[in-house]
């Protein structure tokens, strides 16, 4: 492709995998060895009732009552500081260390916060500090006692606290997901992000692969897009292990998504490697839309050695619809968008591209749309559509 380089551009957009639908995951609650017995009202309080621990105070050690002290004169001492960023989050670290040891009291104190957006914010701390000791109860009390509004949040907490026993974290959240299918696909949602935080990509993909078919494109998508950003060559690995080929689709497209956002020159030289074909198209579709975000000219070089092809397309669209480009060189960039060998995207281009040109620049604009032989006659006279001033 004989198209100067170009300087450095534009922005781009992020993958973000959604949630479609409701639906319940089959699963049974597995006992937990202390969990606290639900409050009989799920009706959400302003001050709502501090969990009943099932442990006799006789069984608390005094190292542990001590622990216990020391959390809580530090936690009045930080409470009256003046509110900001970090004064709040020292307070959620204090009642996280607290619930650890002692929920009720963890969950009482936070009920004394300022403010409805202090109260979830400590609230949650307290209930993932809880889940790092008996996560099924503290699933248990969210279910009873936070509403539905706010009860995303509040599992995304338990769930980051329950992630260092992998196995009590997905009893969990299978827990939630039978007993709250409504917000189920976020649940679940919840845990593969968790897991994927502290590197347990596989058990994430495990969790994710048993879903229920309603979620389990998107959270394998999640999965392998938070895999593929850190691990890339592992999460092809295991993309191989998925037969379901709905699934392993929308995992592969997570990953290279991932992985686009990464390293996108790495994914460019992977998808080179593969047959002609969808999977191929859609690396290099990632893969240098990204990098031509990050590094312009290193990506402009690359295609310069390559002749146009379908398989190039967008990245020819990227650099083509440039701002910075469209800018300082409207006719390079028109070189770009020329190109494109597929005739339609290759004419949206160009009406995109006259669009931007004449946003600085109206009378170039209408000079290419007026004298370019690469322009078909419709898409001419759309283009001098656009560029008539307005009424």
């Amino acid at each position: 492709m004989s198209v100067p380089s170009i300087p450095k551009l534009l922005a781009t957009s992020a993958l973000a995998a959604t949630c479609l639908g409701t639906g319940f995951f089959l699963g049974q609650r597995q006992a937990g060895p202390s969990g606290p017995a639900g409050p009989p009202s799920a009706t959400f309080s302003a001050n709502p009732p501090a969990p009943r621990l099932q442990t006799a105070p006789s069984a608390r050690t005094n190292d542990t009552a001590a622990v216990s002290s020391v959390a809580r004169e530090q936690w009045a001492t930080l409470r009256d500081l003046p509110s900001t960023p970090d004064s709040e989050a020292k307070l959620c670290a204090r009642l996280e260390a607290l619930a650890a040891e002692d929920p009720a009291a963890a969950l009482q104190l936070a009920t004394s916060a300022a403010t409805p957006r202090q109260h979830e914010l400590l609230r949650n701390a307290a209930l993932q500090g809880w889940a790092s000791r008996d996560s099924l109860a503290a699933a248990d009390w969210a279910l009873a006692n936070v509403r539905s509004e706010e009860r995303r949040a509040a599992v995304e907490a338990i769930a980051a606290g329950a992630v260092a026993r992998p196995d009590d974290a997905i009893a969990a959240i299978n827990h939630l997901i039978a007993a709250d299918p409504i917000l189920a696909c976020d649940h679940g949602y919840a845990l593969v992000t968790a897991l994927a935080h502290v590197g347990l990509y596989e058990r994430a993909g495990e969790f994710a692969a048993s879903g229920p078919a309603q979620y389990r494109s998107a959270w394998l998508a999640s999965t392998y897009q938070q895999w593929g950003t850190y691990q890339p060559q592992a999460a092809l690995l295991a993309l191989e292990e998925i037969a379901d080929p709905v699934a392993s689709q929308e995992a592969r497209s997570g990953l290279y998504a991932g992985w686009s956002g990464s390293d996108p020159a790495a994914l460019v030289a992977y998808a080179q490697t593969l047959p002609h074909g969808e999977s191929r198209l859609s690396a290099l579709n990632d893969g240098l839309s990204q990098w031509v975000h990050r590094d312009p000219a290193a990506a402009s070089a690359w295609m310069d050695g390559h002749d146009p092809s379908p398989d190039l397309d967008s990245g020819a669209v990227a650099i083509a619809l440039a701002p910075a480009l469209v800018t300082q060189k409207p006719d390079v960039a028109a070189s770009w968008a020329e190109s494109i060998t597929d005739p339609e995207l290759r004419a949206n281009t160009l009406l995109d591209l006259i669009r931007l040109w004449a946003e600085h620049d109206v009378a170039g604009a209408r000079a290419y749309a007026v004298r370019s032989p690469a322009l078909r006659p419709e898409t001419r006279a759309l283009a001098l559509a656009t560029l008539e001033p307005a009424p």
